[in-house]
């Protein structure tokens, strides 16, 4: 497949690209936020990502409410256990801070009986730079 072979010329390595099915996402236009993080969350089974992702989908406007995000999206990966939920923000995101808080222990308590291994945290360009304005 062309992307494929893209990815072989130009890549270190070969990625894993996977599409996304779109459970929840606010956006705050026209504001782009400068800063960004994703987190990659693992579940246990099929069953427990859907419940997981209804969950976070269900609870994600308390998120943008305590927040202000400009843009926050959670996804399913198609034909995988994960779920993604990414972030951008106008202010830095202080990921360090975040994980040794006591609302990510409520979020980890309520999640970790659903998930296969501990989120996997990213920082990353800003998620408006790979959107075209038409």
């Amino acid at each position: 497949d062309a992307l494929a072979a893209v990815e072989r010329a130009r890549c270190d390595g070969p990625g894993d690209s996977r599409p996304l099915v779109l459970l929840y996402e606010h956006a705050a236009v026209p504001q782009r936020g400068q800063y960004s993080v994703i987190a990659l969350l693992t579940a246990l089974s099929e069953g427990t990502a859907n419940e997981v992702g209804r969950r976070m989908a269900g609870g994600a406007n308390a998120l943008v409410e305590r927040f202000k995000p400009t843009r926050l999206v959670v996804a399913r990966v198609v034909d995988r256990l994960r779920l993604l939920v990414m972030l951008d923000a106008g202010q830095a995101i202080d990921i360090d801070r975040y994980l040794a808080s006591s609302l990510r222990r409520q979020h980890m308590d309520a999640l970790a009986p659903y998930l296969s291994a501990p989120p996997q945290w990213y920082a990353l360009d800003p998620v408006w730079r790979y959107f075209r304005d038409d």
